[in-house]
C-alpha cells in the first residue's frame, strides 16, 4: 500500500535527522502529503522539532515557526517556511499554507528580537525566494531546497548568503560562517561533500533500508520512474511538456490544443519574467479583456 510506504518511509528519515544530530526539520510542501498529525507525533517521538511558520490548521500554526539554538556562543533562529503549492494536497489532512512573503515579514522581527543570526530553511523555489528577499527581509542565511541552480558555494541575494543543498541527499554540506562583533555576517564559506560509493556503510542503518525495499519490493526500475515522474512534477516545464504529450495520445496522435487555449509553456514564462499584458496563449491583451496578436 503507497500510503504505508509513505508513512514507513517518513518515520525512517525523522530516526535517521536524529541520530546525524539534526536540531530541527523544516516542513516541506511533499511532507504534507501525510498527515499534520502524523508528523507531528513522530516528530516529537524522535526528539526532533518540526518547524513551519505558514503552515496553519483552524486558525492557528500546526508546527513551531522557529527554534533557537546557541551555536559556539551565537544565538541563532531557524526560520521554517513551507512553498505554497497544489502538488501532493490532500483534503483529508485539513491544512492551510499561507502566502510564505507575508508570514516570514510577520516572524522574522519576533526572531531578530531574540537572536544574533537568523537562518532560513525552506523549500521554495529560488526565483519566488529572490522576490521575497529583495523586500529587505533581514534574514542572514537562506538554505533553500527548491527549484533552481544548485551551485556549490554560497552566493548572496540582496544581503541574504544563500545555500543549496543537493538533490536526494547526494552530498553533505559544511558551512563556515564568519560573525562580526556587530552581528552581522562577513562571510560564508561552504564545502559539499559528494557521499560515494565506496564511502564506509553504517551496518544499522543499512539494515533499515534494505528491510524497508524488500518489504515494499523496491526495484532500481521502480526508482527510476519514480525519479523520472518527481522531476516531472518539480520541474514546470517538463510538467507542461508531459501534458502536451497526454493531449496528443489522447487525440489519436493528432495535435491537441491545451484547455481553454492556454500555453503552458508561456504561461510559465510570463510569470517567471512578470510580464503583464499578456495572456498564457502569448496573444496581447487590450484593457478591455479582448485578445489581439503582438
Amino acid at each position: 500500500d503507497n500510503k504505508n510506504e509513505v508513512k514507513e518511509r517518513a518515520k525512517i528519515l525523522l530516526r535517521l535527522y536524529k541520530e546525524m544530530g539534526y536540531n530541527c526539520v523544516a516542513i516541506g510542501s511533499k511532507d504534507l502529503e501525510l498527515p499534520v498529525d502524523f508528523l507531528k507525533r513522530y516528530g516529537e517521538k524522535r526528539g526532533l522539532t518540526l518547524i513551519s511558520s505558514n503552515v496553519y490548521i483552524g486558525g492557528e500554526r500546526a508546527f513551531k515557526p522557529f527554534i533557537i539554538r546557541r551555536v559556539s556562543g551565537i544565538k541563532i533562529g531557524f526560520i521554517g517556511l513551507t512553498a505554497k503549492t497544489k502538488r501532493g494536497y490532500r483534503g483529508s489532512t485539513g491544512f492551510l499554507v499561507k502566502d510564505p512573503a507575508s508570514e516570514l515579514g510577520a516572524i522574522v522581527k519576533e526572531v531578530k528580537k531574540r537572536t544574533e543570526l537568523t537562518v532560513l530553511l525552506t523549500d521554495l523555489d529560488q526565483i519566488t525566494l529572490r522576490r521575497i528577499l529583495n523586500g529587505d527581509i533581514p534574514i542572514d542565511i537562506a538554505i533553500v531546497s527548491g527549484n533552481g541552480p544548485r551551485l556549490r558555494k554560497a552566493y548572496l541575494i540582496n544581503k541574504t548568503w544563500i545555500l543549496s543543498p543537493t538533490e536526494r541527499g547526494n552530498a553533505i554540506g559544511v558551512a563556515r560562517v564568519l560573525v562580526g562583533g556587530d552581528g552581522k555576517v562577513l562571510s560564508v564559506n561552504n564545502s559539499m561533500i559528494s557521499l560515494k560509493g565506496y564511502f564506509p556503510e553504517d551496518k544499522d542503518t543499512k539494515e533499515i533500508v534494505q528491510a524497508f525495499i524488500k518489504k515494499y519490493h523496491i526495484t532500481k526500475s521502480v526508482l527510476r520512474k519514480r525519479i523520472r515522474r518527481q522531476q516531472a512534477m518539480e520541474n514546470p516545464f517538463l510538467r507542461a511538456l508531459m501534458e502536451a504529450r497526454k493531449r496528443r495520445a489522447s487525440g489519436n496522435g493528432q495535435a491537441a490544443s491545451p484547455p481553454n487555449g492556454q500555453n503552458p509553456f508561456m504561461e510559465l514564462i510570463h510569470k517567471m519574467t512578470g510580464e503583464k499584458g499578456r495572456d498564457s496563449s502569448g496573444k496581447g491583451v487590450s484593457p478591455t479583456g479582448s485578445s489581439s496578436h503582438p
